[in-house]
């Protein structure tokens, strides 16, 4: 007679313990991250409502003898004119926001958007290209370096 021999399991046929306290674990702290979030509102993000306290389209022009013209876009009146050396804040992100554009193939006359919120944030965007800066994130000096702007919005309906 012919024996057949029959492979037996493991007598430990059980789910490696393991893996499974691990996933566990990264379940147990991943929701413990977003209570703690929740509650100190550390690491978390808020957008606020908020409604614009002014509004101001801005352009600006490239002169000869490396001086800018900033004025406003809607009515043109020149509101500064930024010598050489001077503003390098606002010849940075003139650069940030030209290569943007250069990417994109868009013309450079697009106006951009100054925002002075309700909060006291200030965000600077882009028309033509839809990227937005919050200027209060590089210190109020350089955010007052466009801030200014808004304070001659009187003389402008």
């Amino acid at each position: 007679m012919a024996t057949t021999s029959t492979s037996r399991l493991p007598a430990s046929n059980a789910f490696p313990r393991l893996p499974l306290y691990s996933a566990f674990a990264l379940v147990m702290f991943s929701i413990a991250a977003v209570v703690f979030g929740l509650k100190t509102e550390i690491g978390t993000l808020r957008n606020p409502t908020t409604s614009p306290e002014s509004i101001r389209d801005l352009s600006f022009a490239e002169l000869a003898g490396d001086r800018i013209a900033v004025r406003d876009a809607r009515s043109g009146v020149e509101l500064a004119l930024i010598g050489p050396n001077e503003d390098g804040f606002i010849r940075g992100f003139l650069r940030g926001f030209g290569r943007e554009r250069k990417m994109r193939d868009v013309a450079p006359d697009h106006a951009y958007r100054l925002i002075l919120w309700n909060d006291g944030s200030l965000t600077l965007s882009d028309t033509a290209t839809g990227q937005r800066v919050l200027l209060n994130a590089f210190g109020p000096t350089n955010a007052g370096a466009l801030a200014r702007f808004l304070e001659k919005r009187s003389a402008t309906p």
